[in-house]
C-alpha cells in the first residue's frame, strides 16, 4: 500500500479487480479525528496522495472504493506515520517602525515585523545598549498564534536609547529559529512648542 511518506503527505498504491473510485478514510490516532479524501476517477490501478497531514503523526488508514454499480469495497485498517518536521522556520523580511508621541508621555511604541516560511510563534528578546552577551535578558510574551506574518509591539523602549534585539519563532513541531541580532536607535522625543 504505502509508496511514499513526507512530513505532510502519504502516497498509497493499490489494485482492484474492477474499476472503482478511490477514497481513503484516515483517523489521527492521537485526537481520534476522522477525515476522508476522495478521487472520483474510476481505475483498477490506484495511486492516491493524502495531503495536508500533520508532521510526525500516526494515522489509521482505510482504503475504500466504489464501482459503477455502487458496490463498496473496503481494505483492512492499517497505520502509517508522517515524517517528523526537523527543520526550523526561516525568518526573513525583518522590519521595525517606531512611534514617539510628543508631550509628556515617555511611552515609545516599536513595531517589529517579520515573515517565516511556515506557521510559527512570535517572540522578541532585547536589551538596552550593545553588549557581547549571548543571552538577551528581556522578552515579549510568546504569541502562540501560528502564523507566517508576524507583528510584535514593544512599549518598553525609551527615547534617545539604543537596543539590541533578536527574533525567535518556533513551528508546531517545536523547531526553534533565532534571527541574527539587530540594533535599533530610538530617536529623541520631539518637544512641543508649548511644553514647559
Amino acid at each position: 500500500y504505502i509508496d511514499a511518506v513526507s512530513e505532510t503527505s502519504i502516497t498509497l498504491n493499490w489494485k482492484t479487480n474492477v474499476e472503482t473510485d478511490s477514497a481513503i478514510r484516515y483517523i489521527d490516532t492521537e485526537t481520534k479525528e476522522s477525515k476522508r479524501q476522495t478521487q472520483d476517477s474510476l481505475a483498477t490501478i490506484h495511486s492516491f496522495t493524502l495531503k495536508a497531514l500533520e508532521p510526525g503523526k500516526e494515522y489509521l488508514l482505510e482504503i475504500q472504493g466504489r464501482d459503477i454499480y455502487g458496490n463498496l469495497v473496503v481494505s483492512d485498517e492499517f497505520t502509517a506515520r508522517t515524517e517528523k518536521d526537523a527543520k526550523p522556520p526561516s525568518i526573513t523580511q525583518v522590519k521595525t517602525e517606531t512611534a514617539i508621541p510628543s508631550g509628556k508621555s515617555d511611552i515609545v511604541q516599536t513595531i517589529v515585523s517579520w515573515r517565516t516560511d511556515e506557521p510559527s510563534t512570535s517572540q522578541v528578546f532585547w536589551e538596552e545598549g550593545i553588549t557581547e552577551k549571548k543571552e538577551l535578558p528581556n522578552s515579549t510574551n510568546i504569541d502562540k498564534n501560528f502564523t507566517t506574518n508576524h507583528v510584535v509591539i514593544i512599549t518598553s523602549f525609551k527615547p534617545s536609547s539604543v537596543y539590541r534585539f533578536r527574533i525567535q519563532s518556533a513551528d508546531r513541531s517545536d523547531n526553534t529559529a533565532n534571527s541574527s541580532d539587530f540594533t535599533i536607535l530610538i530617536p529623541e522625543k520631539k518637544k512641543s512648542v508649548i511644553q514647559i
